[in-house]
């Protein structure tokens, strides 16, 4: 829990990906296991929406701001299910 405390990181973060260049040019192995890690993110993200689409829907909370919203912390949510290594793809990969 520190370690996410300590360094933070949104989806909505557009600079990491800048960040990251500049990383793998200093350190290639480094770098390959952070895309490993956002692969895995952008697959449980996937993994989340198709599961919010397979489930019924109530008339009550189907508002496009709930979809929005829902949208929002399903990203955000994938990101924290990857940096803890859930389903082990980034170490797999």
């Amino acid at each position: 829990m520190a370690e996410l405390l300590s360094n933070p990181s949104l989806y909505t973060d557009f600079n990491a990906l800048a960040e990251l260049r500049h990383r793998a040019i200093a350190d290639k192995n480094k770098a390959v296991g952070e895309v490993a890690q956002q692969f895995e993110a952008l697959m449980i993200q996937m993994m989340l929406k198709e599961m919010r689409n397979a489930s019924p829907k109530s008339e009550f909370f189907d508002t496009e701001g709930m979809r929005v919203y829902q949208d929002l912390q399903d990203k955000q949510v994938s990101l924290e299910m990857a940096k803890r290594n859930t389903l082990g793809v980034a170490q797999f990969i």
